[in-house]
């Protein structure tokens, strides 16, 4: 564990998008899901958000039974894009493990490490994970990796109800909090994070904000080897 400090609030920062002025949004669940996949593309992010948010509207005052047609498209390609999300959280969470072990966040060994293991498991449907695509894209990720470790740290259970419990919701943004400190404390690279709007951190004034570092087990301290002996070649 290590306790970080919430990070004073800058002009140039960029927040989730879930308050007006210090109004929570009605589906402000939708917004964090959709940010976190697409992290690098906001304008993308805004439009998808305002399309579901308007499907859900619709269907709740009964004038459609089922999505339409282009917002089953724009959800299976959240689906598809949630699968890199938590690999990137994995990759944040070997980031974080580099600048405990050597003060720096060594992205490319972190890349190394999860698209190795990702080579050799397969989801709970049997199927198998997109290993390389992980090292080329990661950058689409980076901004949110904060959240998406967060959520890589819920049980199994929590992570199929984050977006409709809004107690697991809570607990995960503040751990987003803790690591989105980590990350900007320790100057990872290029990393722009969607931050936790200081809205949610003065509701939660006084939680302390701790970041779980999970050990290195043996399997990676010997895929570590690998890729410092390939670097040597």
């Amino acid at each position: 564990m290590c306790t970080c400090n919430v990070v004073e609030v800058n002009v140039a920062d960029r927040f989730l998008p879930i308050y007006v002025d210090d109004d929570l949004i009605a589906f402000a669940p939708l917004a964090i899901w959709v940010f976190m996949n697409y992290a690098d593309d906001p304008l993308s992010a805004r439009r998808v958000t305002a399309l579901l948010t308007e499907e859900k509207l619709v269907m709740e005052r009964g004038e459609q039974e089922d999505h339409s047609h282009i917002a089953k498209v724009v959800l299976m390609d959240l689906e598809r894009r949630t699968m890199l999300g938590r690999l990137s959280g994995k990759v944040a969470w070997q980031v974080q493990q580099n600048i405990k072990n050597t003060g720096k966040p060594n992205l490319g060994k972190a890349q190394f490490v999860v698209s190795t293991w990702a080579d050799v498991t397969k989801t709970t449907a049997g199927k198998p994970l997109p290993s390389s695509r992980i090292i080329k894209e990661f950058n689409r990720y980076r901004d949110a990796c904060h959240l998406w470790a967060a959520f890589e740290l819920l049980s199994e259970d929590e992570c199929q109800n984050v977006f409709q419990d809004g107690k697991i919701l809570r607990k995960m943004l503040l751990i987003a909090a803790a690591y989105q400190g980590f990350f900007v404390e320790n100057n990872f690279e290029n990393y722009n994070p969607w931050r936790i709007p200081p809205q949610f951190m003065r509701e939660h004034a006084g939680v302390k904000l701790e970041v779980w570092i999970p050990g290195e087990s043996s399997w990676i301290r010997e895929k570590l080897k690998e890729y410092r002996s390939d670097k040597l070649r």
